[in-house]
């Protein structure tokens, strides 16, 4: 037994060397771990900043186009705040006078044309359509 028990020793002793040697032991796998960590972290953190800085420039974008959505917007607010400020006869005005050029509300199938005067009527008979000649009809 006691053979066996110093070859156990002997080997547990030259596993205690090999674990304090400099160049194979922990120290040294503890580096080696401590460099492999190190470079695992810097190429995560460049992958982060390169996927921010992606993400910035996409929030950048997007934020053009809502400044651009939002000016449309409010454009188009204006536009109809001005239309509603406006009387609705005045809107409306041209279109009974039978101005040339206003919308009657016919199809442009039901209407006759004069070639030479440019002056249309309805073949309806509305009497907002004009002849040509001042007359209704």
């Amino acid at each position: 037994m006691r053979g066996k028990s110093a070859n156990i020793l002997k080997v547990v002793e030259e596993v205690r060397d090999l674990l304090k040697d400099p160049a194979g032991g922990i120290v040294a796998s503890r580096e080696a771990l401590g460099e492999a960590v190190s470079e695992a972290s810097h190429r995560g953190t460049e992958s982060l900043t390169r996927g921010i800085a992606a993400l910035r420039e996409d929030n950048r974008e997007l934020r053009g186009v809502w400044e651009r959505i939002g000016d449309e917007l409010a454009g188009l607010r204006a536009a109809v705040e001005a239309l509603r400020g406006e009387p609705a006869g005045t809107r409306l005005a041209p279109a009974r006078a039978g101005a040339p050029g206003a919308d009657t509300g016919t199809d442009p199938d039901t209407t006759t044309g004069d070639t030479t005067t440019g002056a249309t009527g309805s073949a309806h008979g509305e009497p907002w359509g004009t002849t040509g000649e001042d007359t209704m009809g």
